[in-house]
């Protein structure tokens, strides 16, 4: 009984380490992803149907770029609980 319950524990941290790997690589891509959709829809000028004033595509596009760059910012921001 005491060799399963170790064995449960071993597996339980592995899935806690594999979790915050997880975290991790989508606080980096998910951000890079708004950075690139946001110049794509400054130099398209498309999101999801075309944007007729350039001015609105380019206003989309630099809170989807700033917006980016801020998640990525929280992303190495060292947090207030470590």
């Amino acid at each position: 009984m005491r060799k399963l319950a170790f064995k449960h524990f071993l597996l339980r941290m592995n899935f806690d380490v594999m979790l915050e790997k997880l975290r991790f690589v989508l606080s980096l891509v998910i951000p890079v992803g708004y950075v690139v959709l946001g110049i794509y829809v400054m130099v398209e000028q498309i999101f999801i149907v075309k944007i007729k004033p350039p001015m609105m595509a380019y206003s989309l596009g630099a809170v989807l770029v700033i917006y980016g760059l801020f998640r990525l910012y929280r992303a190495f921001k060292p947090s207030k609980e470590s």
